[in-house]
């Protein structure tokens, strides 16, 4: 992102327009509390010094008491008054910043994580951006971003109670007001130059935060308890956990002794400046005509001035700091690629034909082409099979497929039409897929299957799709059936399935989206040969006439297949039909020989048998 058209587009003024729309729009009453907060902070302490005046004059002047009553009645009232009212608008402030933190910023980051284009989102770039907006974010309403309109606000009333102090001050003494300003000058030029280098180490902070996330996350996740255990892991944990805590110790040691510096010219400052304010007072009230009331009041106006000018500095910094935590959730939350000016398939008739010309795709923090001068046509009715070794480039070729990455250079096209002009809305509709990481939600096995909620379940069309992927009988005997929670570390009634039923689980996902294309990447890893030829003769029957890719670098599972895609090193080295492939005796046919060994001759014509 271009650094000045960021500075220009997230800038101080813009951020303030922002957080000010965003809580207009959440509730237009907090206008009032800030207008609220501002005058009976300033008020408050008017009438404390007034208090004070009064009755110390009053005690010179040796008044009755009832007099002293009469004076002092109503300004205890007023300031009673004007104390509940601002600390009701101090809650209402935190109330309010809470809110806004969990109803707005909260969701808004997570349908960003959602909505966000994927390249982005697994780029080093799009992590870090992403960190950063959960930092900004913060743990509570008084923290990060959400900071910047209580601050604001609280700004706001420091100004004002200096204006008041700055008119009583400049009646005694101009020179006083000079003094205090210029020391306060300096002390928010410190700060400045601070919060500018947390800002500029942001980065940083995010990596090491990243990855104390990470190793909290893995230590605790069920799914290395095992691991952990059997292997004795947790003394290597621990040592790769704490060079992150000492990083982390590093970088933020750094910070609070650079605030510490701050801290200690701040108080450096305080000492001269009161003290020198304090024996001009004293002298005056020795070699003048000033009453114990007057002095005490221009006392407390000084150290009063003193700190509306301390706070007005302190909030500076603040809202610097909060200024850069907004920008940081600006430019993430903006990071979402619109889909403007594209061009709407939902009109584009069946069939398909997805074609690759001349596609490169490398990784953008990396050189090294991950496919390189692949081209290549499939079209709809046809079964194909994607196969290679493990790093060939099968699965990065169905992310470029599905949309999910753009490729470096070359073009991939729907029907003649490159899919970045497509709405990316619309062309995830095509596809169903099944992709080796599996991912589920801690909801009901109705909803992992529908991906909706549960108003819009077809529950009829959920058993059918359990029915074809052949899981129907083990949800029929879980006790809430297809009601049933999964992941039972979320849920206390959850139930974790086996690799297998969870292969069946996405199956009947995938049949239920209703797709004209179904993608099947490395559905079968995890199966024995037999279990996998059951499973491929599944797919088989429910693919029916849709266009389907089978990836796979076992090769016991392509002759079922109208056409095979031989993956090597990033480039196609074969392509065509199981018996063509063979009769070419190239790499492909010395892989499925070498592969055909793995079965006894019997079981393997099994096999063979059934998927012919």
């Amino acid at each position: 992102m271009d650094t000045k058209k960021s500075k220009d587009r997230y800038g101080m003024y813009s951020n303030f327009k922002y957080i000010l729309k965003n809580q207009w729009n959440f509730d237009k009453l907090s206008i009032l509390i800030q207008f609220v907060r501002v005058i009976s902070g300033v008020l408050v302490a008017l009438v404390a010094i007034l208090i004070s005046k009064i009755v110390l004059d009053s005690l010179e002047n040796q008044l009755s008491l009832e007099s002293i009553l009469i004076r002092m009645i109503p300004a205890i009232l007023i300031f009673g008054i004007l104390t509940w009212l601002n600390y009701a608008s101090e809650i209402g402030m935190k109330r309010l910043a809470d809110c806004l933190r969990y109803n707005y910023y909260v969701k808004e980051l997570n349908d960003t994580a959602i909505r966000q284009d994927y390249s982005v989102y697994i780029s080093e770039e799009g992590k870090n951006l992403r960190q950063r907006a959960e930092i900004a974010v913060g743990e509570s309403g008084q923290t990060g971003m959400n900071s910047f309109l209580t601050n604001m606000t609280e700004l706001g009333k420091n100004i004002l109670g200096f204006i008041s102090y700055f008119v009583i001050l400049v009646l005694l003494n101009p020179i006083i007001v000079v003094l205090l300003i210029v020391s306060y000058a300096i002390d928010a030029f410190v700060s400045s130059l601070i919060q500018k280098w947390i800002h500029k180490n942001k980065d940083k902070r995010a990596v090491i935060k990243r990855k104390l996330n990470y190793m909290a996350y893995k230590t605790r996740a069920l799914s290395v308890a095992k691991d952990i255990r059997m292997y004795d892991m947790s003394g290597w944990l621990m040592l790769h956990g704490n060079d992150v805590i000492d990083d982390a110790d590093k970088m933020y040691t750094e910070i609070e002794n650079k605030r510490f510096g701050r801290s200690f010219i701040e108080q450096v400052l305080v000492f001269l400046r009161s003290g020198l304010a304090y024996a001009y007072l004293i002298y005056i009230m020795l070699h003048g005509d000033m009453s114990i009331g007057t002095f005490t009041a221009y006392f407390a106006t000084i150290a009063g001035f003193g700190e509306w000018l301390r706070e007005i500095v302190d909030l500076i910094s603040k809202i610097t700091e909060s200024n850069y935590y907004v920008k940081d959730y600006r430019t993430y939350a903006d990071s979402i690629e619109q889909d403007k000016e594209k061009i709407d398939i939902s009109q584009l008739k069946h069939p398909y034909t997805i074609t690759f010309e001349d596609v490169c795709y490398s990784y953008p923090e990396s050189n090294k082409l991950i496919l390189d001068h692949v081209s290549f046509e499939i079209k709809s009715g046809q079964k194909y099979a994607l196969v290679g070794s493990n790093g060939a480039g099968k699965t990065t070729l169905i992310k470029l497929m599905c949309g999910l990455l753009a490729p470096t250079s070359g073009r991939v096209l729907l029907n003649g039409i490159d899919v970045r002009n497509i709405s990316n809305i619309e062309y995830y509709k095509l596809f169903s897929a099944i992709f080796q990481d599996i991912g589920l939600l801690p909801a009901s096995i109705a909803k992992n299957i529908a991906l909706c909620v549960e108003e819009k379940i077809d529950e009829k069309r959920v058993w059918n799709c359990l029915h074809t992927a052949g899981l129907e009988e083990k949800v029929k005997s879980l006790p809430n059936g297809i009601h049933t929670n999964l992941i039972k570390n979320i849920s206390d009634d959850g139930v974790d399935l086996s690799k297998g039923e969870l292969q069946k689980l996405l199956l009947a996902r995938a049949i239920y989206k209703e797709s004209n294309i179904i993608i099947l990447d490395e559905p079968t890893a995890a199966l024995d040969p037999i279990a996998e030829n059951e499973t491929y003769q599944k797919y088989n029957e429910i693919v029916g006439n849709k266009m389907s890719i089978f990836i796979s670098h076992r090769l016991s599972s392509t002759k079922f297949c109208d056409a095979i895609i031989y993956l090597k090193d990033a480039v196609i080295t074969e392509f065509g039909s199981h018996e063509e492939l063979m009769k070419i005796d190239g790499e492909y046919a010395r892989i499925f020989r070498l592969q055909s060994q793995y079965y006894n001759s019997n079981s393997y014509k099994e096999i063979a048998e059934c998927q012919e």
